[in-house]
């Protein structure tokens, strides 16, 4: 190699060298990135404790759709034989009325 190569060799090597020491990694994060941790751990804490309460809410608003269900079957079936008994009231009538005549 030249002397001109082995310099610029040597100047890259050089600057990478800073540049490695320039971004540098510390053992420990600094402050603002243990409040930026403590912020997301405060958020996720938040979001765990709406999911709970929201599964609570769902849980009770089925309940409530399950008891909503079995009063409206009950409700059919109620008009089911309210509806029988007036067809049959309808059909008495119908033969009462006929053979009085």
């Amino acid at each position: 190699m030249s002397k001109i190569g082995v310099r610029w060799l040597s100047a890259i090597l050089i600057v990478l060298f800073l540049m490695v020491l320039g971004v540098g990694c510390t053992k420990y994060p600094t402050e603002e990135e243990l409040q930026g941790l403590e912020r997301q751990r405060a958020a996720a804490n938040s979001a765990e404790d709406r999911v709970e309460q929201l599964q609570r809410e769902k849980a009770q608003l089925e309940r409530q759709q399950e008891a909503a269900e079995r009063s409206l079957q009950t409700a059919e079936r109620e008009k089911q034989a309210v509806q029988t008994r007036l067809d049959n009231r309808s059909v008495e009538e119908a033969t009462e009325g006929g053979s009085n005549d």
